[in-house]
């Protein structure tokens, strides 16, 4: 994604709740695989779903294009490295403060 090209993934862990993001272009389900804003999600083990997606941006450049330019922006918003030491420092802070007020509890 950051090197802004489009995904196709299986709808399979992680990687559904990144190629679907909070901007949706399009996002239905089409021929077998689903239409999000920087990719495609097929089914797990479902070949032809892949095959249809592969030709799908195969043979559009200008979705293709879009896709990858939106792919690059998400992942670019969602692992920047300041809002990256922000989260984290909010993580320790929260966990220092928690052992202080309970030294038998960490939440997190």
């Amino acid at each position: 994604m950051a090197s802004g090209k489009p995904i196709i993934s299986s709808k399979v862990g992680g990687v559904v709740d990144l190629v679907k993001s909070d901007i949706s272009l399009v996002e239905k389900e089409n021929k077998g695989y689903e239409i999000t804003n920087c990719g495609f999600l097929v089914q797990s083990n479902d070949s032809d779903g892949l095959a249809l997606a592969m030709e799908e941006l195969i043979g559009n450049d200008s979705l293709r294009k879009k896709m990858g330019e939106e792919a690059k922006k998400i992942v670019y918003h969602k692992y920047d490295i300041s809002r990256l030491i922000n989260d984290m420092k909010r993580l320790y802070e929260k966990l220092v403060f928690n052992n202080v007020t309970d030294k038998n509890k960490i939440y997190v």
